[in-house]
């Protein structure tokens, strides 16, 4: 039956027609391709009319580093000396004077504080410094005292 609709005129018709619709789809698609690519200028600008008048600019950032000027060096500097004077004299004060300090003022002190304090009386905590050595060297003393009499009750002498 297929075979009677080829050799007939209509299936030939039909079959023409059909070829011809694909060739002209294929045409036409090539056509809207190219005026696509051709006018993609305009094409963009019926898509997003907002984008006209925009002009798109691009700006490098430029990142410059301040450089400081002598003065602040010169205090920097200064700064620094400050604070490591004061941290010197805080870490060698001896143990002592740092615990009368806080016992006097609190041990909310900055580091700062506490070595104003130190050297605005230093007489006074050398003084502290020199009971403290005179009340260790008393209880070496008593402590070696006990350690002997402990000893000499011990001890067994060889009698000969």
């Amino acid at each position: 039956m297929e075979n009677e609709l080829q050799d007939s005129p209509r299936g030939r018709g039909s079959a023409v027609a059909w070829s011809l619709a694909a060739v002209l789809i294929l045409l036409g698609m090539l056509v809207a391709s190219a005026l696509t690519f051709i006018c993609h200028d305009k094409v963009d600008n019926l898509i997003n009319p907002e984008k006209d008048n925009v002009e798109q600019v691009c700006v490098d950032t430029i990142y410059t580093e301040a450089v400081p000027t002598i003065q602040e060096v010169l205090q920097f500097r200064e700064d620094t000396k400050r604070y490591m004077h004061i941290d010197s004299v805080f870490l060698t004060m001896p143990d002592v004077v740092l615990i009368d300090i806080l016992r006097q003022h609190g041990t909310s002190l900055s580091n700062s504080d506490i070595v104003t304090i130190y050297e605005s009386n230093r007489s006074t905590y050398n003084k502290v410094m020199s009971g403290a050595r005179s009340q260790h060297y008393k209880d070496s003393l008593d402590k070696l005292s006990n350690t002997y009499d402990n000893t000499k009750d011990t001890t067994f002498v060889k009698r000969e």
